[in-house]
């Protein structure tokens, strides 16, 4: 078995498949993997190493889009995004039935390889949605708007255009905790994503001042609860609880 090793980044995947594509080795004996999973090393595997490269993410966003489609070109970006840690090699398998059968085959959700891909995306839209209802900005002392979120996805490229759209006129940014990253808005500006040094990233979890905001939210969140209608198992069916801790209502204090 040939292992090949890609970055877990969407350049970072389609490198992976672009070095397995070239290679013709036989899809039964080669397997793409992520790089930094915790993994054991497989006996009589052979490893290889795939560079990110933008060259080689672009030929294959080419492919795709010329001999695909662009339903196929979205999903393969969406599904990039999940965090299933075999998503490279689903991928993989996923463009290779494609290829062979052609682009009306997205939608054959019998057969493995496509529907795999379709959880993955289905997962990663549903995230994108619940992550763009349950955020909570709170007021820093400047007056910019900070919201810490924790999602499993790496949904933080998709939430960001829906605020940026909403608030236009606020100087507003949104940190994702577990991947160091931010999506930062100037006032009438776009956004734009930055990755946040290891030593900052403490530093701007405490960051917000947000007392008054705070408890403003509980407020509001306290009056309109009907206390006879108190119902946590349905409450947590429409909010899971990984949610609560980064929402202003929920907060303690």
């Amino acid at each position: 078995m040939i292992i090949f090793l890609c970055e877990p980044s969407y350049e970072g995947i389609l490198s992976g498949i672009y070095d397995a594509g070239i290679s013709k080795i036989p899809k039964n004996e080669l397997r793409l993997e992520l790089k930094n999973e915790s993994r054991n090393l497989e006996l009589f595997a052979h490893y290889r190493d795939c560079e990110s490269s933008e060259n080689k993410a672009a030929k294959v966003r080419k492919t795709i889009r010329e001999k695909l489609s662009a339903k196929v070109q979205q999903q393969v970006y969406l599904a990039s995004l999940s965090q299933d840690p075999q998503r490279a090699d689903k991928l993989y398998r996923y463009l290779k039935v494609l290829f062979t059968l052609g682009p009306e085959a997205v939608d054959r959700l019998q057969i493995p390889e496509i529907n795999a891909i379709f959880e993955l995306c289905r997962n990663v839209t549903n995230e994108q949605h619940q992550m763009i209802e349950f955020l909570r900005f709170s007021q820093t002392g400047s007056g910019s708007l900070l919201a810490k979120i924790a999602p499993k996805n790496d949904v933080l490229e998709l939430i960001s255009p829906h605020f940026a759209d909403r608030l236009p006129e606020e100087n507003w940014l949104i940190f994702d905790e577990g991947r160091r990253k931010t999506s930062v808005h100037r006032k009438g500006k776009s956004f734009f994503l930055t990755d946040v040094p290891e030593a900052l990233a403490e530093t701007w979890k405490k960051a917000v001042e947000e007392e008054g905001y705070e408890t403003l939210w509980k407020t509001f969140f306290e009056t309109v609860a009907i206390r006879e209608r108190t119902n946590p198992a349905c409450q947590q069916n429409h909010l899971p609880l990984r949610f609560r801790p980064y929402m202003t209502e929920f907060c303690d204090g």
